[in-house]
Parts: structure tokens; C-alpha cells; sequence
């Protein structure tokens, strides 16, 4: 490839006739340039080439690199223009003459919300890049219709990969040096791919394997390109819609963009997370400092099964649920007394090492291991947010008042929050019930609560919402982003919802009691009174919890019995029926 480089920029340096001779001899071989030279048609001395030719092919390539992108990102930005137009026009003639509220409104809504959400998918698959990023974020923004949220949420694996030749050119950027001259060995097929990156498995000379994450090449032009074009579509949305403000979150989306384009920003979150996690339930992947650069992080590789693959748990001999429980107290730590949260826990970024034991191969456990054993292991650090201390403490007196229903101590924390008139909604948000409710904890709305819940509901429109949303701290939007994901995961591993609030509630009666102490000194009266609060309050949880579970191991029980019974019938129709009609005849 250097080779036919160095004859093009050879080539450009020679008069018109010798060019298209050289292009003649591209197809008829070195015989043809020899029998030219020997005519005269081209200089009988060899041409002297600068001596910094590499440099010259390298910018000379880099700059024909940029073009192409430049073009190719006019392309991404025509799809986007016309994938808004098409939505906008949508919206606008789809909705027309309709009353706003009304039943035919909402249903026609909900029609154009999936056709939006259809096309806005098409896009994010077409222009690939952070578009899939940006439509990952949309379907995770709280508040965003439910026809946006499902048909977005597929792009969670949809990123495609590129070939090693092209990674490797990150290589050669970075390191001066093939990946192949780096590492003892190096998978070419990616192991995972992200909407920013693509992770290789490889081995050191020592024999340590790790995971090798490269960004892909020229992504910081493409990224100002496209960030360039949701601004712009973004303003064209507020103009054509003035209730629709949309330009915060894309503001947002690039403040965390930029975050995770900084792979060395990515190892000091991780070294430093990895300091306050759970020493026995939750680990870190170790960095590589030395093969560690802005654009290419590489870390110890650890073998483990994805956090919600559940029937892969249940063969390695772990309880789903208590993996749950894992994760809920980690996240819940993070939020409510480190204040240092990780931005995407989707389940792609958390896994599950079963603790002395092989995953795959059907040797997923040793001999003499407890099923229940094994470790999260936390990956993707390149998004976390720092919670300040303001809000960290006013968020865990807001889930105290939701354990003990004070109205009062709610509304002082949600307006310290921002949250406003609309304070009443976080006992539906984070609990799924009212104050006024008389389900237990954890079991969710009555049809008749439902029904309230909608009629309260129907004026809200996403214009509304999303203005709300941009009221909020950027903390809250954060935190109810990440409880969104952890709920996901904690639903589809089978926990019970009362034991995840009673988890955030233990762990924001902790974040409290610990800001108090720090505040005050340890023996002061302030510190005992938020130590004595903090025991009654676990003691309150712990009570609830083992009434609720002896209710529900009773309904269990009941429901064991009755099926005994009604088996035992079935039996004895099946057999002494027969039997009895027999002796009567």
C-alpha cells in the first residue's frame, strides 16, 4: 500500500504525458515503464523522493481521509434533515383538527409517536456513529413516550464493527507500532461493539489476557460533524414547535460525549470507582497504564455471563435474585453515599464471574463452590457523575419521606430538588403507589389508582415533560436515568419491587446518617438524634419486610395445599371412580 502511494505522489510530480504513461503501466507491469525508459519517455535517473516521504503519505492520506469524511458526513447530515422533516411534517398534519385531550387525539398520537420513532431507528442504523448513541439516549431519558422508549431500546445491540485493517491504523497513530508488534497475540474479530468504540481480545508477552478497547478512526471529526447537525435540527424543532425544547438534551448528550471520547478520563474513573466498590461482591477491570492513551484503553480480561442472561445464571448454580440484590445496593451506594455514579449501567456494561468456577464448556462450577458465590464486574467507566452534596443529601431525605409517608418532609425536598407542584408524582415514580394507597410496599397501583393516575396525567403532553425534565437538576435526570436502568435489570431477574426500595431506603437513611456525622461532631447531640432516627428506620424496614414476606410465604403455602388437594381429587376420580362404578355393576 506504501509502495503504490509513493509512485502516485511520484507520479503527480511528473509532466502530463509521463502521468499517463504511468497509468498505462499500471495495468501492462514493470516491462511497460522500462520499455518507456528505454525510448525516452521517461527519465533514465530514478527520481529523488524527499526524504520525509512517510510523513508526506501520512498527512497526504490523513488529508484525503478528512475529505471523505467531510463528504460522508454531508450524507449523515442530508438523512437526519429529512428523517426531521418527515416527522415534523408528521406531527404537524397528522394532529391537525384534532382536540387535544381527546380519545381520538391520544390515539392518533400514540400512531405518530411510533412512526417518529421508526424513522428516527432507521436513521440511527443508517449513520451509525453516535447516532446509535444519541437513540441509546432517548430511549433512556425519562419521560419520553413509551413508543420512542421500546423502539429505540433495540440499538442496545445493533453497533456493527470495523475491520482490523482499520483499527490497526489507531494502532500505528498512537503507538507508532502494529497491534500485532504490541501484543503476544490479538484477536482481528472485535469481541463487542459500541456506537465509539470496538473491544479486541488479546494476550501480553506474559501470557495475561486483556480486553483492548480502540476507537474508531477519525470518530472526533465525525463527532463535531454530527453534534453540529442535531444543534441545528434541534433549533429547527423549537422553531417549528416553540412547546418543544429539545436543544438541552442535546447540550447534555455532548457534555457526555466528550466525557467518553477520553479513554484516559475512562481508566482514572475506573481506578477510582474501583476503590469504593464492594471489596467482595463487585471488581473492576485492572488498566493497563502503559498501553493506555486518549484513544486506546486496554484492562485485565475477565470471563463472565451477561448481568441478565438468566438461564446461563441458573446452569453456573446462581441465584438470579440475589444478583439483583447485588447490583441494587452497589448502584444504591454510588447514589446515596459516594456520589460518584456510573452514567450507563445497561446489562452490556455489567457481568457476572462465578467465583472459582469456568464459565461455558458446561464447567461452570468447581466442586465445593457455593452456588450463590460469584462477583459483578462493572465495565464502561467512561461516563460518571458526580453528585453534589447538596443534592445527594436532599435525595435521600426525599426516599426517607417516602418510607415513612411524611407529605410535609416530601414536599421540602422535592422543592429543594426542583421538582415543584409536581413533588406528588415521586411516590408514584420511585414506589409505583400513592401516599394514600393501601397495597403494600412494593406491590404496584390498584386499577382504580391506574385510572387516577391517567385522568392526572392526560394534559401532560412530551412538550411539557421534557420542559419539566429541563427544570430539573441535571443530578436528578442522572439519577432517575440510572434507577430506570437498574429497575430494567432487576425486573427481568425476577426480584420482587419491595425488595429494591427497601434497599434505596436502607442506603439513603445511611447517606444521611453519614452526612450528619460529617457535618457535626461524632458525639454531638445532632449526630446521636440522626443515629437513633436511622436505627428506628431500619428497624421499621426490617419489620416490614419479614411481615410481608411471612404474608406472602403464606399465600404461597395456601396456594400449595389447595393444589395438593384439588391433585389429590383429580387422583381419586381417576382411580376409586372407576373402582366404585365396577362393584356396582
Amino acid at each position: 500500500m506504501k509502495r503504490a502511494l509513493r509512485l502516485i505522489v511520484t507520479a503527480t510530480q511528473l509532466p502530463q504525458r509521463h502521468r499517463l504513461l504511468m497509468a498505462v503501466a499500471g495495468a501492462g507491469g514493470t516491462a511497460t515503464v522500462m520499455t518507456a525508459a528505454a525510448v525516452g519517455l521517461l527519465p533514465e535517473k530514478p527520481m529523488q523522493l524527499p526524504a520525509d516521504m512517510d510523513v508526506v503519505l501520512a498527512k497526504r492520506t490523513l488529508a484525503a481521509s478528512k475529505v471523505w469524511q467531510s463528504g460522508h458526513g454531508i450524507i449523515r447530515a442530508t438523512r437526519a434533515a429529512c428523517t426531521f422533516a418527515s416527522n415534523s411534517l408528521d406531527y404537524k398534519y397528522s394532529l391537525r383538527n384534532l382536540e387535544k385531550g381527546s380519545p381520538e387525539y391520544d390515539k392518533v398520537r400514540s400512531k405518530v409517536h411510533d412512526r417518529a420513532a421508526r424513522r428516527i431507528l432507521s436513521l440511527c442504523e443508517s449513520n451509525r456513529g453516535i447516532y446509535v448513541k444519541a437513540g441509546q439516549f432517548i430511549a433512556s431519558v425519562p419521560g419520553m413516550p413509551m413508543e420512542f422508549r421500546t423502539t429505540l431500546s433495540v440499538l442496545q445491540d445493533k453497533a456493527k464493527h470495523l475491520p482490523f485493517s482499520a483499527i490497526d491504523k489507531v494502532f500505528e497513530e498512537e503507538f507508532g507500532k502494529s497491534a500485532m508488534e504490541i501484543f503476544d497475540q490479538f484477536e482481528e474479530e472485535p469481541i463487542a461493539a459500541a456506537s465509539l468504540a470496538q473491544v479486541h481480545k488479546a494476550a501480553m508477552a506474559d501470557g495475561r489476557e486483556v480486553a483492548v478497547k480502540v476507537q474508531y478512526p477519525l470518530l472526533d471529526l465525525q463527532v463535531a460533524m454530527d453534534v453540529q447537525t442535531m444543534t441545528l435540527l434541534s433549533k429547527g424543532v423549537t422553531i417549528l414547535f416553540p412547546n418543544f425544547q429539545f436543544e438541552w438534551l442535546v447540550a447534555e448528550f455532548s457534555k457526555n460525549l466528550e466525557k467518553e471520547l477520553d479513554f484516559l478520563q475512562e481508566a482514572r474513573n475506573a481506578e477510582r470507582v474501583a476503590k469504593s466498590l464492594p471489596k467482595k461482591t463487585m471488581t473492576v477491570p485492572k488498566i493497563e497504564r502503559d498501553l493506555t492513551t486518549s484513544r486506546i484503553l486496554t484492562m485485565e480480561y475477565i470471563h463472565g455471563i451477561k448481568v441478565d442472561d438468566v438461564d446461563s445464571l441458573t446452569r453456573a448454580g446462581i441465584d438470579s435474585a440475589t444478583v439483583a440484590e447485588t447490583l441494587i445496593e452497589a448502584f444504591a451506594d454510588m447514589v446515596f453515599q459516594q456520589g460518584f455514579v456510573h452514567g450507563d449501567p445497561h446489562p452490556g456494561n455489567i457481568l457476572v464471574r462465578p467465583l472459582g468456577g469456568v464459565v461455558g464448556g458446561g464447567k461452570e462450577r468447581r466442586r465445593g463452590t457455593s452456588p450463590t458465590r460469584f462477583e459483578l464486574v462493572l465495565l464502561d467507566h467512561g461516563l460518571y457523575h458526580e453528585l453534589n452534596e447538596f443534592f445527594r443529601v436532599n435525595y435521600c431525605r426525599l426516599w426517607k419521606s417516602l418510607i415513612w409517608f411524611d407529605e410535609h418532609e416530601l414536599k421540602v425536598a422535592s422543592d429543594a430538588l426542583g421538582a415543584g407542584e409536581h413533588f406528588k408524582f415521586f411516590p408514584v415514580l420511585f414506589t409505583g403507589r400513592y401516599f394514600s394507597s393501601k397495597s403494600t410496599l412494593g406491590a404496584g397501583l390498584s386499577d382504580d389508582e391506574k385510572a387516577k393516575l391517567r385522568k392526572e396525567l392526560k394534559d401532560f403532553s412530551l412538550a411539557y415533560i421534557v420542559s419539566w425534565f429541563e427544570k430539573l437538576p441535571r443530578e436528578m435526570v442522572v439519577v432517575l436515568r440510572v434507577e430506570g436502568l437498574i429497575r430494567q435489570v432487576a425486573r427481568r431477574l425476577g426480584i420482587v419491587p419491595r425488595r429494591r426500595l427497601v434497599i434505596n431506603a436502607k442506603y439513603a437513611a445511611k447517606g444521611i446518617l453519614e452526612s450528619e456525622i460529617r457535618q457535626r461532631r461524632l458525639l454531638s447531640w445532632a449526630s446521636m438524634r440522626a443515629t437513633l432516627q436511622f436505627t428506628r428506620l431500619m428497624l421499621v424496614l426490617r419489620t416490614t419486610d419479614f411481615v410481608i414476606r411471612a404474608k406472602e410465604f403464606y399465600l404461597r403455602l395456601l396456594d400449595t395445599v389447595a393444589h395438593c388437594l384439588h391433585h389429590i381429587e383429580m387422583v381419586g376420580k381417576q382411580h376409586v371412580m372407576p373402582i366404585a362404578a365396577a362393584v356396582r355393576f
